[in-house]
């Protein structure tokens, strides 16, 4: 199964990475512009809740978990698709999050299990505020850490800022917004309405967060900033998420598929909300089976979703 994996798109491929831990440790997946499918060996092993960004000529795949341990490997993958192990991130992590901004793709936040020094028995999830910078030669900066350690934070740029939003912290659903310029200093911007999981992408000059999780449960609210770092509120997504699915950007739309809902499991995942340029939600067919914890990427003109073998992949193109 793909679920808990994660997509990427380098030169004219999308493709689909890692996953529950039973899929196999070494086929990961791409596809090209005609939508032909090809197989390529990677050297990560069985991880899910793996991070991915897009710097020049690599895809760059970072950290990631098993049923109980997390992994600091990052591994790139080329537009050749040429699978190289890169770095080893400082803490491990999963449930990261990762945008680009200027000439760096970040990577931020997460989770890792911690393991009793007495006992040796492995503990809950602890969240961390690390953060990364690989430029197009991918040489690693440390960045300022996170003021507020968090996961399933949602990540998107919006101008000359690359924005971490929300997350789950330890207490609960954080509503905490930082920001990162091109020069990698850390800054503030307004925090989200409520505190909340979610997912980014980047749509021309805004970064938009749709929801998952928030402390209240379910949740609606899709909020962007622009390139000022003002705030909006959209209309909300019809279909509530209690967690947060895929979020990519095809051309002049942002995208928002699967998930699942606490109060009818499985409503959503179906579900693809869309958004275009002006911010104004679109109305597009769901997909046409379940996709509870989705893989997206976008290849020339689809955006390509997948969840497990049996589902198989459905694309999405602009008409």
């Amino acid at each position: 199964s793909r679920q808990y994996g994660v997509g990427a798109t380098v030169g004219n491929y999308a493709i689909f990475y890692g996953g529950d831990s039973s899929y196999s440790n070494a086929t990961q997946d791409a596809y090209n512009e005609s939508l032909t499918k090809t197989t390529f060996t990677s050297n990560y092993g069985k991880y899910r809740w793996i991070t991915a960004e897009t710097i020049g000529n690599y895809a760059i795949f970072a950290g990631g978990s098993t049923e109980d341990s997390s992994t600091n490997i990052v591994s790139t993958v080329d537009a050749s698709l040429t699978v190289a192990r890169r770095d080893y991130l400082m803490v491990d992590a999963h449930r990261s999050a990762a945008t680009k901004v200027g000439n760096y793709a970040l990577f931020g936040g997460g989770a890792y299990f911690w393991i009793d020094g007495d006992t040796g028995e492995i503990g809950d999830e602890a969240c961390i505020g690390n953060m990364y910078a690989y430029n197009a030669s991918l040489t690693r900066n440390r960045p300022t850490a996170l003021a507020v350690p968090r996961a399933i934070l949602g990540a998107a740029t919006a101008g000359s800022y690359a924005i971490f939003a929300g997350g789950f912290t330890m207490s609960g659903s954080s509503a905490k917004v930082q920001t990162y310029n091109t020069s990698l200093t850390r800054g503030n911007a307004t925090d989200l309405s409520a505190g909340r999981e979610c997912r980014g992408t980047t749509l021309g000059d805004y970064a938009i967060f749709f929801p998952g999780y928030s402390s209240g449960g379910s949740d609606t609210v899709v909020e962007a900033y622009d390139s000022s770092l003002t705030k909006k509120t959209l209309e909300s997504i019809p279909k509530e998420r209690s967690s947060a699915g895929v979020a990519v950007t095809l051309g002049n739309y942002a995208m928002y598929a699967g998930a699942v809902s606490m109060t009818s499991y499985g409503r959503p995942a179906k579900t693809v909300d869309v958004y275009d340029g002006s911010l104004t939600r679109v109305a597009v067919e769901d997909m046409a089976n379940d996709k509870l914890y989705p893989v997206g990427a976008t290849v020339g003109n689809y955006a390509l979703f997948t969840y497990s073998s049996s589902d198989g992949v459905e694309a999405y193109t602009i008409a």
